[in-house]
């Protein structure tokens, strides 16, 4: 009996971890374009290139909306209005990034051995390869 409260208790523990929905193929390709930003916009991909930390999810957020979750070599972008934005992981940093219209900018979030997660703003040659190396995550709904 005790062993199946345990292995119950496991279940429900791992039921709460993050899952990582990705895109289509085509999505996936469309995206990795990285082409200018819809009219009056800026683009903010916010990725993970790395497998530091590969057994925890980052949650991704922009002012405080829930983006998206990002394992091990994964992305995201989102179109952003011109002016400050704050971006974070739901377990660690956060930085603000001041964006102007048709502007693309790149986060990179590192998660660290413990979990939590380091975020900053990376130059567009990194940021660029970092999405070329991941797949395209869903957006949160």
């Amino acid at each position: 009996m005790r062993g199946k409260l345990v292995a119950g208790a496991l279940m429900l523990a791992l039921a709460g971890c993050g899952n990582t929905t990705f895109k289509t193929l085509q999505e996936d390709a469309e995206g990795r374009d990285i082409s200018p930003p819809p009219s009056g916009l800026a683009s903010l991909y916010v990725y993970r290139d790395s497998d530091t930390g590969a057994g925890a999810m980052a949650t991704a957020w922009v002012d405080g909306q829930i983006l998206g979750t990002l394992g091990p070599h994964s992305w995201l972008t989102v179109g952003a209005s011109p002016g400050p934005h704050q971006i974070g992981c739901s377990n660690g940093d956060q930085i603000n990034v001041t964006v102007a219209q048709g502007q693309i900018r790149f986060v990179e979030f590192v998660v660290r051995d413990n979990g939590t997660c380091a975020v900053f703003e990376t130059p567009s040659d990194r940021g660029r390869a970092g999405v070329h190396h991941g797949k395209r995550v869903a957006k949160a709904t």
